[in-house]
């Protein structure tokens, strides 16, 4: 099978991180998506994936031989999202690096908006919001709006930055931006972009482009509570000046948890007997 003759083998200017568990259905897609909205410019799609048993990072590999523009790192007894953003950004040569989600949730026709943003030099990161809308099918619901206006609502409380979605997990950086950050940044939990702000001190200037968050069509979805407890850790590690390590604050709240629903049922069967 020959290359693409369209997939010019110059250096990317562009790099988009797609961390990736289980989604093998959803790479082909992706790329080729992307390949029509970033016609035109020097891109590359790194799929950084944690050994996926339904063999994401073999289908990745497979287009990787017929088409440069993808290349795929497969890690081996490391995990987390977190950690395979940092690794994928760091493994690139572009003059600004993103990260896309791979379950196609994102809306990838916003990239050039935020590429643009950053060569016109109007900010250091460029965001995407997400934002609802009753009109479009599987967009952000209300329950996931008010969640992220609470979660941005905290984040400007103890962080004293405003982000409109800090829990985004779709945005665009300058790489020499996160190569200074990296050895700052933490690999472990979900929430890397709250990382990326917090520990830049409020150096960056940001600009933020709204997009319609979409239903996932294949996989399955990677979202838990520990998402939430990721988001809290970080923002308190960081409001602590790193007094309080971001893996003892996850822990300290899963283990809070665990805790109080057991007595939350025992106390609910204490009024029971108490009652007959």
């Amino acid at each position: 099978m020959t290359s693409d003759p369209a997939a010019a083998e110059v250096r990317p200017t562009l790099s988009v991180v797609v961390p990736t568990y289980r989604e093998a259905a959803n790479v082909p897609a992706l790329f080729e998506r992307l390949k029509t909205t970033l016609d035109g410019l020097p891109w590359e799609m790194v799929v950084v994936d944690d050994n996926s048993p339904d063999g994401t990072a073999d289908v990745a590999f497979a287009i990787a031989r017929r088409d440069p523009r993808l290349r795929c790192i497969r890690r081996v007894n490391r995990l987390g999202l977190a950690g395979a953003v940092i690794e994928g950004w760091l493994s690139s040569s572009a003059d600004i690096v993103a990260v896309i989600d791979g379950d196609l949730q994102h809306d990838e026709k916003i990239l050039p908006k935020m590429y643009a943003a950053l060569v016109a030099g109007q900010g250091d990161l460029a965001i995407g919001t997400r934002i609802a809308d009753e009109t479009a099918p599987g967009g952000l619901s209300p329950a996931r709006q008010k969640l992220s206006q609470l979660g941005a609502w905290f984040f400007r409380l103890l962080a004293g930055a405003s982000v409109s979605d800090p829990m985004s997990g779709f945005f665009m950086v300058r790489r020499e931006i996160v190569a200074g950050l990296a050895p700052r940044l933490s690999p472990d939990g979900f929430k890397i972009l709250v990382d990326v702000v917090l520990s830049a001190g409020g150096r960056l200037k940001i600009v933020e482009i709204p997009y319609v968050f979409r239903p996932r069509q294949a996989g399955e979805s990677k979202l838990s509570p520990l998402v939430g407890l990721d988001f809290l850790g970080l923002v308190a590690h960081h409001a602590t000046g790193g007094l309080l390590p971001i893996r003892f604050v996850l822990f300290a709240s899963i283990g809070a948890v665990g805790l109080v629903v057991p007595l939350l049922g025992l106390t609910g069967l204490v009024e029971s007997f108490g009652q007959q």
